[in-house]
């Protein structure tokens, strides 16, 4: 697990440099002139940067010799060169400051420019079995939008598929190259391949990366440029799923090299410099195209000036600001950069797209289905989505042109979109991406026969949270030949019918049409348990031509003995999730929108749900309800740690820490006097620390608990006598894996750290505490070496490890909770959300199924409310054509 400091968007850098004054002027500055320079420090600025590192690019003709004595002046020790561009990576000495040193820097005339490391972020007809689920490549209006709102996908797909002579490099979170979708994709570099150069140790093709045979990682600095968030695995699906291979869905490619340059971290954050590095990495293998779903903040000179040298088009997201100020790298002035925004089903510019004539085309990219990591797909919106599909398409258009400079490649794009009346003024080509027309295909002939009507769909059985339907297939043409897709739907008012059609809600996922007359299966997912629902159906053709609606079916969900809540849904969300029950005992959760870039609150009355907008941002949210009844929410925003609490209708928030806080988790408690205290993590320079705010008479402080840790994943809770306790997860080797759970525990005047579990294989991570009212002791759990491990402290040590659930070793976002009578329930995720329960006499454990649809979250969030009743807040599944959830169960009886 990577612990240097990023962010996932990246922030580009500021270019502040000095006006051009003359060679005859240009001379060596002296240690005296440094501190000269250094006499009028500044303030820093606000945008987010790697602590103590600058990037200095000096005039041509500067010797090298003379370069190193301005890094000896300041004080500052080389990182690294890249010697093509010319530019310096220098950390600083401490206490000089990022700020201070551009400034000193910048006052030296033989300096070209110096600014600080910024952050970025993270932005033939197949049969594979998800393909009607791609509206993107083929819209037939499956999703409710608009019928031919796509790229032309089976009308290129009749020009070519296959681009499997062209290497797009992949610049992103990685991918990850096991996917039964991309595995045969995946590039392999020829220099360190075969006669088990994969794996020597050595060098082999001279580019100064060892073992390189399939990519690099550049945050941690090794071979195995893996995917372990979901980003990257995602844009390299819509680029090139492997197609026809009757699995999953199908890239815009069929067939083409997949370079899986990871630069982004597992929390999506990236420096300017590993950006650099991946696209010098990319030209030194001759590679034409670049996907980059990634970016924000201001100018980087030394970013650009790789670009502008890469030798290869620079496919951007244009961002998901809702704006029209540049976003960079999308955003700079030159000629083999396509900048991309993202449209809707209905070919309208998404409501979050950047646009403006800086931007030179829109691409579909709301509702995106793809592959994530782990053999598994899902559906998520930005430009960062819509990146992909031209990246895709000019993979395409290399290899159907062989002899294609990067600016043919480039204009074959641009003159050859859809133009439409809603992208007017907000790109510069005023279209959509065509991947038809960039190939100089042909519109698929008309077909004026439509589908035949399904007339025997039956619903056979159900369980709480799916039913499954049965039909035979239609056929294309009346009752022959073989459909192109299927739009089932369904209500819980009554019947669907054709004249509520359109108000019905759509299921995800049908199967592909078989030939006419065989028997068809679809399992309908993400249902609410003991609910009536009433499904219909009509099948559509390839031209898009939809058959009568079919016969009505109907069947009741059974019970789960949870009741589940879905408050809230929409794109992305519900990725941290926090829940508390209020003074009446009803349940309450704080959640991340991330389409929106919004902290919500919902609440339960007992009969309805009440949403509210919090503030922006989200990262990390956690609930907590004071003593006197008042909500409030932690959480993080650009690098900044807040608190928001609600005091009647308004919420009012509070910033504690202003840089440099990781957003993937925070943790928020009360003490029984009403003090509350956030755990967090925040980088210094590399290294992460684990800190507690506290507050206490309305002031807060903070401090650091464990400086160096990991920290990624940490909960906080308090003792009955009010001091903090923390678990957290470490890697207390540095090997780039979180390998340990730690507790920490303030004594009254400092830290006891204990290691509770160490020596894991793989990842130690999602750590949870709780602490057990019967006995007032702390008890921990996390997933250790695939196992979900339970710890509870006896009064002389750590008890353990209880294996909770041996039945699976794929586990994430555990939160644990304690009734009043000792039993534990520890809720987790899976392929579905559980909930453990402990017998506090017996110790024996009990595993529910609470939501068999929903594999739980990154991080979710359990509480015993005042009755006894466990419940849980976590990331649900798709609802209808909403792409994702919030969901809270509630167990029906204590």
């Amino acid at each position: 697990m990577n612990t240097r400091t990023l962010k996932l968007a990246v922030s580009a850098a500021l270019a502040l440099n000095a006006p051009f004054t003359g060679f005859a002027q240009q001379a060596d500055q002296t240690a005296a002139d440094v501190a000269a320079n250094l006499a009028n420090p500044v303030a820093a600025a606000p945008d987010e940067f790697v602590p103590d590192e600058v990037l200095v690019a000096f005039r041509p003709g500067f010797a090298a010799p003379r370069a190193e004595a301005v890094r000896r002046a300041l004080g500052a020790t080389r990182l690294q060169v890249f010697s093509d561009l010319g530019v310096h990576h220098w950390r600083l000495p401490p206490g000089l400051g990022v700020a201070n040193a551009v400034q000193a820097l910048s006052a030296n005339p033989n300096v070209l420019y110096a600014e600080p490391n910024y952050l970025v972020h993270a932005l033939a007809i197949p049969n594979d079995p998800l393909r009607g689920d791609l509206w993107g490549l083929h819209n037939l209006g499956q999703t409710g939008g608009t019928a031919d709102a796509d790229i032309d996908g089976p009308e290129a797909w009749n020009v070519r598929t296959d681009a499997s002579t062209v290497v797009v490099g992949v610049i992103d979170t990685g991918i990850d190259y096991t996917h039964e979708d991309l595995a045969a994709n995946i590039w392999t570099n020829p220099g360190e391949s075969g006669g088990g150069k994969e794996t020597n140790g050595l060098d082999d093709d001279g580019n100064g990366y060892i073992d390189d045979f399939r990519g690099w990682d550049f945050v941690n600095e090794d071979n195995d440029p893996f995917d372990d968030a979901f980003h990257g695995t995602h844009v390299a699906g819509t680029i090139g799923a492997v197609g026809d291979n009757s699995k999953g869905v199908v890239g815009v490619a069929w067939k083409v090299q997949l370079m899986p340059l990871k630069f982004l971290n597992a929390g999506g954050s990236g420096t300017t410099t590993d950006a650099i590095e991946a696209i010098n990495y990319a030209k030194g293998k001759g590679v034409k195209i670049t996907s980059n779903s990634w970016g924000g903040g201001q100018k980087s000179r030394a970013l650009e000036d790789a670009i502008k040298n890469s030798g290869a088009l620079f496919v951007a997201a244009a961002g998901n600001g809702a704006t029209s100020t540049k976003m960079y790298p999308a955003g700079f002035s030159q000629p083999n950069i396509i900048a991309v925004a993202a449209t809707d089903h209905n070919d309208a510019l998404a409501s979050f797209s950047n646009f403006g004539t800086w931007v030179h085309l829109a691409a579909p990219g709301v509702s995106v289905l793809s592959s994530t990591p782990g053999n598994n797909y899902r559906f998520l919106n930005g430009t960062s989505m819509a990146t992909p599909h031209v990246s895709g398409v000019a993979a395409l258009v290399m290899a159907q042109n062989p002899g294609f400079t990067v600016a043919n490649t480039k204009a074959q794009i641009l003159n050859n979109v859809d133009v439409l009346a809603a992208l007017a003024g907000k790109t510069s080509t005023s279209g959509r991406l065509n991947a038809r027309k960039a190939l100089g295909g042909a519109e698929l002939p008309p077909d004026g026969v439509i589908p035949s009507a399904v007339a025997d769909l039956a619903s056979p059985s159900s369980d709480p949270v799916s039913v499954t339907l049965t039909w035979t297939a239609p056929g294309d043409d009346g009752s022959g030949g073989t459909a192109y897709a299927y739009d089932v739907r369904y209500r819980t008012d009554g019947p669907v019918t054709e004249a509520n059609w359109a108000t019905a809600t759509p299921a995800t996922g049908e199967p592909n049409p078989q030939p006419a007359g065989a028997a068809e299966t679809f399992i309908v997912e993400g249902l609410a348990p003991q609910t009536t629902y009433y499904f219909a159906l009509k099948s559509l053709d390839e031209a898009g031509n939809t058959s009568p609606i079919s016969n009505s079916a109907s069947a009741t969900t059974l019970s789960t003995g949870w009741s589940i809540f879905t408050p809230d849904t929409g794109q992305n969300m519900a990725t941290y999730i926090g829940l508390d029950f209020d003074s009446g005992g009803n349940p309450a959760i704080a959640y991340d929108d991330y389409t929106n870039g919004q902290l919500k609150f919902a609440h339960f009355d007992g009969a309805a749900w009440t949403i509210e907008v919090v503030a922006a941002g989200g990262g990390g949210a956690s609930l907590a309800y004071d003593p006197s009844g008042l909500a409030s929410v932690s959480h993080v925003a650009s690098g900044k740690l807040y608190f928001a609490s609600k005091s009647g209708p308004a919420w009012t928030s509070t910033v504690i820490e202003r840089s440099n806080v990781q957003g993937d988790n925070t943790s928020l408690a009360y003490d029984s006097l009403g003090n509350s205290a956030i755990s967090y993590r925040r980088f210094s320079g590399q290294s992460g620390n684990l800190k507690l705010a506290r507050r206490s008479g309305g002031v807060w402080t903070t401090q650091t608990v464990e400086a160096g840790a990991g920290a990624r994943y940490n909960q906080l809770a308090f003792d009955a006598a009010g001091n903090p306790a923390i678990a957290y997860s470490d890697d207390i080797n540095a090997d780039g894996w979180l390998d340990t759970l730690k507790f920490a525990h303030w004594n009254g005047a400092s830290w006891d750290i204990w290691i509770v579990d160490t020596g894991l294989v793989g990842y130690g991570v999602f750590a949870t505490v709780a602490y057990d009212p019967t006995t007032g002791y702390p008890a921990v759990a996390h997933r250790g070496t695939g196992q979900l491990r339970f710890f509870r402290w006896d009064g002389a040590g750590w008890a353990g490890p209880e294996t909770v659930d041996p039945s699976t070793t794929s586990i994430s976002g555990t939160s644990l909770a304690f009734a009043s009578d000792g039993t534990a329930y520890l809720a987790y995720g899976t392929s579905e959300t559980r909930v453990a329960q402990r017998n506090p006499i017996s110790g024996v454990w009990t595993v529910h199924v609470v939501d068999p649809s929903a594999p739980g979250s990154f991080m979710l969030s359990a509480k015993v409310g005042p009755d006894g009743r466990p419940a849980v807040g976590y990331d649900g599944p798709p609802v209808g054509s909403a792409a994702d959830s919030v969901r809270v169960a509630w167990k029906e009886a204590p």
